[in-house]
């Protein structure tokens, strides 16, 4: 069901985010004005200093208040990402457990996000911008399938492992 706005627009289409070809940062908590103008949602189509909304910020958030998000969006990551099968909380810091996916491949130690491949990292942090900013526009959403909006992704295969552009 989408919410006409007074234009009789529904407004779940209006909602959009946009990246373009670099890889994107993480936002800090460092300089917040700065941060702000560099990540709206069309500013990193344009620009390569584009910083992305901090889905690892939001992720602790979301857990330690208990947020059915923090379900939600670790579910989503794990479905994208084939190479992480596991994302948990320890002492208040989000942790990544990467394996092999051939069968009976090799399971790694959890990682913390900063010592995650630069692929898996560009994509958990686009993917978790993206998710954020709708469920923030989208507050009546269950889930992801509930979510609606446009995306625009410019040379998607520079935000990818090498071996996912093949």
């Amino acid at each position: 069901k989408h919410h006409r706005n007074d234009r009789g627009y529904a407004d779940s289409f209006l909602q959009t985010a946009a990246y373009g070809p670099s890889r994107l940062t993480l936002q800090n908590q460092e300089s917040q004005n700065d941060i702000s103008k560099k990540s709206t949602v069309t500013y990193s189509l344009f620009n390569t200093d584009g910083v992305l909304l901090n889905i690892e910020y939001e992720l602790l958030m979301w857990y330690l208040e208990k947020d059915v998000r923090y379900n939600i969006v670790t579910q989503a990551l794990l479905d994208i990402l084939p190479h992480v099968s596991g994302i948990k909380i320890i002492d208040k810091k989000i942790f990544y457990t990467e394996k092999e996916t051939a069968a009976g491949g090799k399971t790694y130690p959890p990682m913390p996000f900063q010592n995650l491949a630069s692929g898996h990292k560009s994509i958990i942090a686009m993917i978790g911008d993206m998710l954020i900013r709708f469920f923030k526009r989208q507050r009546h959403a269950r889930g992801t399938k509930d979510l609606h909006g446009i995306v625009f992704i410019d040379e998607l295969d520079s935000h990818l492992h090498p071996k996912w552009q093949r």
